[in-house]
């Protein structure tokens, strides 16, 4: 019985030896991994809606991931309009600083942006001055720049409040006449307020809107530079002494009418 057994596991052996003597090893390996797809830029599903639009790039900014970017290109009347996308989610903002915006101040960040760039004296002439449009949640401004007496640039931005942050719209490019009304028209393509309607918040902690407000007055991507916040702080500055300079005044003329000794002699 015993060498029974040993020869059935000896022909069982010898038959697993025989097939792995035989067998052929692959002359390539080959894994099939799962595809992993790129997520969506979001700013994507708004573009569609503008016809004719060709994307030329899109991404995150180097400085901040939280902030999305696409910049296109929209072929009209034989020549070619830039256009740049940003989106930002997941931030409280508040609209408090949006209605009433410093005119002047934005101003001053514009032409310092582009006078750096040009390394020379700039102009800039509003087309439509910042304003903040409290039913449509959308803040916009349209200038032209002057470069030389021959050359302007045309800037425009529109920036929508969404319920958990903003998408915005600019153009950048050698002026023409007709632009101004492109921009209202792609601005209206855009659909916002029927997709995503800005949520105002009661909560007074609330982000700040001061320091989007300047980011948003220069172009996409670029960042305030020191000469920037140094403004701001002249700018604060000169309220202050101006506040100061007002009430002291005051109080002189009514010392001199209500506490001046000789007054009271006569």
């Amino acid at each position: 019985m015993l060498a029974m057994k040993f020869n059935i596991n000896l022909c069982f052996l010898i038959f697993i030896a025989t097939h792995i003597a035989l067998a052929k090893v692959p002359e390539k390996l080959s894994v099939t991994l799962p595809s992993t797809k790129t997520p969506q830029n979001p700013l994507s599903n708004f573009v569609q809606e503008i016809p004719l639009m060709k994307v030329i790039s899109e991404g995150t900014l180097p400085h901040s991931s939280s902030i999305h970017y696409l910049r296109a290109q929209v072929s009209k009347n034989n020549f070619d309009i830039p256009i740049q996308f940003e989106w930002e989610s997941d931030i409280l903002i508040s609209d408090t600083v949006l209605i009433n915006p410093n005119v002047k101040f934005l101003r001053s960040l514009i032409l310092q942006h582009f006078e750096a760039k040009e390394d020379k004296d700039l102009d800039l002439e509003w087309i439509r001055a910042p304003s903040y449009d409290f039913h449509e949640n959308e803040f916009s401004f349209i200038a032209k720049i002057k470069l030389s007496e021959d050359s302007w640039r045309f800037f425009s931005k529109t920036i929508y409040l969404t319920q958990d942050g903003y998408l915005g719209f600019q153009i950048l490019t050698p002026y023409h006449d007709k632009l101004s009304t492109y921009h209202k028209i792609w601005s209206e393509a855009l659909s916002i307020k029927d997709t995503i309607d800005y949520k105002r918040s009661s909560n007074p902690r609330v982000r700040d809107m001061r320091e989007l407000l300047k980011r948003w007055s220069i172009p996409f991507g670029a960042t305030l530079s020191e000469s920037d916040s140094e403004s701001s702080e002249t700018n604060l500055n000169e309220n202050t002494r101006r506040t100061i300079g007002i009430t002291f005044l005051i109080f002189s003329i009514l010392f001199f009418i209500f506490l001046n000794p000789k007054a009271k002699d006569q």
